[in-house]
Order: structure tokens, then sequence, then C-alpha cells
């Protein structure tokens, strides 16, 4: 009967260690969209009704980090979508599928890692989904300030502002 315990309770503490090996954790998310498109940002494949941390982070163009990260809990069916659920103690309130970006802040770091740097045309954030500190998936995501194709002028004429 002690074995049986034993073998019950190491099994439970095995769970979620085996968690990240036996579920494919998906991040989905459109890789472009233009500046101002809705972006709907959804989590599949994760522990149901379980605690779930989602991060964005962004490097402007003078290599200054910028962050932010909410907690969620994940629907039954291991599912945490911003369209639809608002985070826990956040620091935004209410269901706001943007709310990841508007809501960084400035760490006070800075990033020697040009290629990631925002620019003039684009900028990358960089999504990462992660349940009681383990990571699980991450994806990058492109912001481009005009589609392409589309090409900008500066006009200078007298009397146009």
């Amino acid at each position: 009967m002690r074995l049986l315990a034993f073998l019950t309770f190491t099994l439970l503490l095995l769970q979620p260690a085996s968690f990240a090996k036996s579920r494919s954790v998906q991040i989905i998310v459109k890789h472009t969209v233009i500046i101002g498109d809705t972006v709907n940002l959804r989590v599949t494949g994760l522990p149901p009704n379980n605690p779930i941390t989602i991060s964005a982070e962004l490097i402007d163009r003078a290599g200054r980090i910028w962050r932010s990260s909410d907690n969620f809990i994940s629907t039954g069916r291991g599912e945490v979508d911003l369209s639809k659920q608002a985070p826990l103690a956040s620091s935004y309130s209410g269901i706001d599928p943007l709310g990841l970006f508007w809501s960084m802040q400035d760490s006070k770091e800075v990033s020697s890692d040009r290629s990631m740097f925002d620019t003039d045309q684009v900028s990358t954030v960089t999504f990462r989904v992660t349940h009681e500190g383990k990571s699980l998936a991450e994806t990058r995501h492109k912001r481009w300030r005009q589609a392409p194709g589309v090409t900008s002028t500066e006009v200078s004429e007298k009397g146009l502002v």
C-alpha cells in the first residue's frame, strides 16, 4: 500500500516536468503586420487551468530594451487568447489584445544585438511563454510602419504642412 502511494505521489510530482516534453506549446500570432492592425495572440498546448506568463520584448533604435509581462490562467482546453481573456494583476486591466504592446516599459537595459533594433521601417517584438519559470515557447513578430511597396516622400513646399 505504501509503495502504491509512493508511486502515485511520484507520478504527480513528475507530471509538470514531463508536460513540456509531451505537449507542443504554440504561440499563434501573425508574424508580420502593419502598425495599427489588430494583433490576435493565442497560445495553445498549455497545461489546463494553470498560471501562464506571456512576455513581450522590443529593442528600440538606441538599443534600450522595452518589456511587458502579464500573467494569465489557461483555459480548461490549455489555451490563452488575449482577445478573450484579461490578465491577472498586470500592467493593464481588462481584455486588450494590444495590452502587451502599449504596456511595455523601459527596462533600463541596453542590448548589443543590432539585428533586433527598431528601425524606421519595422519593429520586432519577441513573445515568450513560461510556466512555473520554464520557457515553453518563443516567437518573433514584425510590425511594419507601412505596407510593402508604399513609399514616403518628405514635402517641404511653401504652404504645405
